[in-house]
């Protein structure tokens, strides 16, 4: 850890799916983003969704078993963005910290055969 990094648990590198609502939005849409890296009080993500340091977010996601040792999970946690970063080949990268935590039956309406999975892990590294 860095001088000026301040995170005190371990981070966990991913690729998975999750979605999101902006809470301090007259909208309720929900938007997508990538997981990069995950722990238990925060989210490192990329969305093409502009996002300022101070939003509220409503995260949710399906954690991968192996992730959690247990059966892949829904859940559904509150978070703020404390970062926000600008990268010219992948677009918006945001930091979140996790406030609340709670599980979730998350029900994701189908658009069909061509729909993208809640989850979609491609790398995990311990």
């Amino acid at each position: 850890m860095t001088s000026r990094d301040r995170r005190v648990e371990l981070r966990k590198p991913i690729s998975m799916l999750l979605r999101f609502r902006v809470r301090n939005s007259v909208s309720l849409d929900l938007y997508s983003g990538n997981a990069i890296n995950l722990s238990e009080h925060g989210a490192y993500f990329r969305t093409p969704r502009p996002l300022t340091v101070g939003d509220n977010l409503e995260l949710f996601m399906t954690l991968p078993t192996q992730l959690t040792g247990r059966p892949p999970e829904e859940i559904s946690c509150q978070a703020r963005v404390v970062r926000v970063e600008w990268v010219r080949e992948t677009g918006v990268c945001a930091a979140a910290g996790i406030t609340i935590h709670g599980s979730v039956g998350l029900e994701v309406q189908p658009r069909g055969e061509a729909d993208v999975p809640l989850l979609a892990v491609s790398r995990l590294e311990d």
